[in-house]
């Protein structure tokens, strides 16, 4: 069975608060880390009130410049740091979780609050082998069988607002909806995404280009059996760095249990950051092959 397969009967990939954390005249500083990262970008995924939505982009656009300093300098064990390369994706666990108020204002994932504190952290960081507007892209259609065959029985997505128009830049948020259904033996599952896009434009002296970041949860997961998936949470930022690079940052708080296996262990964790790559590389062949246009 393809690492992929087992990434979507474990732990398929592919906000909290509405304010931008501070409503003064200077923004508030990006903290060091990918954990705090991860949440710092969460936190600021909602867009801010008119009045402060100004402060909370450029908070993004610093988190970005943060971020890529932080995968820049990744120590992985050995004597010196291991940057980001396509050759060497980073993956890795989230040990700073997300707390009751930073995600009981998204819909209908208020009756599995009580499994908040058992959910798992993850992450990937690699080059992505598309180009920004390819992602874009991506995200704004409905080719998930396409792209990722041996995932999906089944996949719609549904948008709330006018997908072409956001990939053309005429609009900065969107939202959709996603019905998809595995069933790789022995797991068989519906499931309902509740996902949202968001473009924060470039801006000279703080981030110069374009920054795409994607938000996910789980709205609702139906199985047949006794395995459970009450919570998940993902978020995706994508950037491009000065020599034409994009960089793809994935974080993602899960908590499943398949088999009799949870999220939290080690199995399920290795199986996951595995999968990650394999489904990297199929988004990455979708590109290359011309499936997704440039």
């Amino acid at each position: 069975m393809k690492r992929s397969i087992l990434l979507v009967t474990l732990a398929l990939a592919p906000f909290a608060s509405s304010s931008s954390g501070c409503s003064c005249g200077a923004p508030a500083p990006a903290p060091e880390g990918i954990d705090e990262l991860a949440l710092y970008f969460w936190d600021r995924y909602e867009p801010a009130d008119d009045g402060a939505i100004a402060l909370q982009e450029t908070e993004l656009r610093l988190a970005v410049v943060a971020l890529d300093a932080e995968l820049k300098k990744l120590d992985r064990g050995g004597d010196a740091s291991e940057p980001v390369t396509y050759e060497a994706p980073f993956t890795g666990v989230l040990n700073k979780d997300l707390v009751e108020s930073q995600v009981d204002f998204l819909d209908d994932v208020s009756p599995h609050l009580d499994q908040l504190p058992l959910v798992q952290g993850f992450v990937i960081a690699n080059l992505s082998k598309c180009t920004q507007q390819q992602n874009i892209n991506m995200t704004m259609s409905n080719v998930g069988q396409q792209v990722h065959p041996d995932a999906y029985v089944a996949y719609d997505k549904e948008f709330d607002g006018n997908a072409k128009a956001f990939a053309r830049g005429d609009s900065d948020f969107i939202t959709w909806t996603t019905d998809y259904s595995i069933d790789t033996f022995p797991i068989k599952y519906d499931a309902t995404l509740k996902g949202a896009g968001r473009r924060i434009r470039g801006v000279e002296g703080e981030f110069p280009r374009d920054i795409f970041i994607t938000r996910v949860y789980l709205q609702d997961a139906r199985f047949e059996n006794d395995n459970r998936f009450d919570l998940d949470f993902q978020l995706e930022v994508y950037f491009e760095r000065d020599n034409g690079d994009l960089v793809h940052f994935y974080g993602m708080w899960r908590r499943m249990v398949i088999g009799g296996f949870s999220s939290s262990d080690e199995f399920f964790i290795n199986t996951t950051l595995d999968g990650f790559i394999d489904w990297e590389a199929e988004n990455d062949e979708a590109c290359t092959s011309g499936l997704i246009e440039k």
